[in-house]
């Protein structure tokens, strides 16, 4: 079983957008605004809930949602936010998707990641010196990061049924490295 540890999407507003006035205006628990580096802030609707990247562009990524439907939910928020302040583009429409999740898995039991790599090779970085987990990257759009302990992070999904696939077919690759 893999358990859903971050959602991440984003959208376009269309439109570009004042931020340093904007800020003023949001009504947020959190607003990070830089004005040396006025093409992007940092907010949070509420203590807690998921960071909303907003850019000078119009275009926003939102991080740290727990499920998919947490990060629909606060887009839904966001929008309402930015629809109060008559920020919304003409069409009233934002252009909004889930880009990917992150989960964490546990094999269940420990590995030797030094033969790990010795058997995956070009597909797999291990440098133990540097950090103490393995990456795999053999489809270019999913990542695994892989530990001794045998827990696993899996990158790139945007589903929690495609989580869990490739959480099944990891495992299915470690117990064919362990039978040889």
């Amino acid at each position: 079983m893999i358990n859903v540890v971050n959602a991440v999407g984003g959208g376009y507003l269309e439109r570009e957008l004042d931020l340093e006035a904007l800020q003023i205006d949001l009504d947020t628990d959190s607003c990070k605004f830089n004005s040396s580096n006025p093409s992007r802030m940092y907010l949070q609707l509420r203590e807690d809930s998921p960071t909303i990247s907003l850019f000078r562009s119009g275009k926003y990524s939102i991080a740290g949602a727990e499920s998919v439907d947490e990060l629909h939910k606060e887009n839904y928020q966001f929008k309402k936010e930015i629809k109060r302040l008559g920020v919304m583009a003409k069409t009233g429409k934002v252009d909004f998707n889930t880009r990917y999740l992150v989960g964490i898995g546990d094999l269940g039991y420990q590995l030797n990641l030094s033969e790990v790599l010795a058997t995956i090779g070009a597909e797999a970085e291990y440098e133990p010196e540097q950090f103490p987990g393995l990456y795999y990257s053999p489809s270019g759009t999913t990542t695994y990061v892989i530990f001794s302990t045998g827990k696993v992070s899996i990158n790139g999904p945007k589903t929690k049924e495609e989580l869990e696939e490739r959480f099944n077919e990891l495992k299915m690759i470690l117990r064919l490295i362990q039978s040889i």
